[in-house]
């Protein structure tokens, strides 16, 4: 996991800057854009900037790239809610054990991942609930609020999941984005054929 969800060129930047190294650049800033990808899915993108210009610029011509639309803040984040994620090694630990312990911590929802167990908590008692689990032996990877689409949109054909995909993908990739969010449900028949 990347510090702070900070991409790594950013964390040497700001390593720089804080050596009083890196000249011209600006403070950095945390920025959230909105937009709508193919198949009128709703997107949120989190980044970290020193240059906000850039990143805007960079951001929205990916989007429009795709066939999507960039809007304007609040177009879209009303489909989204906040919520604690907690993502739990399972080390030693059973998923079973793990799933008691969250839920006596006071989770709302437990899920299994590859090698680590995801913990889903309402946003202001993420602190708590880790707390809670750090304090029952449990290793977190990590501890973040996320934002949870609260209304999906079904995907129900390969060409429009492949291009949102792509559209995710294209975005994670760039240097300034930290988190990017949507909200499309791409049924596993669909999914199965884009692979």
């Amino acid at each position: 996991g990347r510090a702070a969800n900070m991409p790594k060129e950013n964390i040497q930047r700001a390593v720089d800057r804080g050596l009083g190294h890196g000249g011209a650049g600006g403070q950095l800033e945390s920025v959230v854009y909105e937009g709508y990808g193919p198949g009128k899915v709703a997107l949120i993108v989190e980044a970290t900037t020193d240059n906000k210009n850039r990143t805007t610029a960079g951001i929205k011509g990916v989007i429009e790239h795709a066939g999507g639309t960039f809007v304007s803040p609040g177009a879209v984040s009303w489909m989204f809610s906040e919520e604690g994620v907690i993502a739990i090694s399972k080390n030693a630990k059973s998923f079973d054990e793990i799933f008691n312990l969250a839920v006596e911590a006071g989770a709302q929802d437990v899920e299994e991942a590859d090698n680590e167990v995801l913990i889903y908590t309402k946003a202001p008692e993420l602190e708590a609930v880790k707390k809670e689990l750090l304090g029952k032996g449990l290793t977190v990877a990590s501890a973040e609020i996320a934002k949870k689409p609260t209304t999906t949109v079904a995907i129900a054909d390969a060409e429009t999941a492949k291009k949102i995909l792509n559209l995710m993908e294209k975005l994670e990739s760039l240097d300034d984005v930290a988190k990017v969010y949507a909200n499309f449900d791409i049924a596993d028949k669909v999914l199965a054929q884009v692979k």
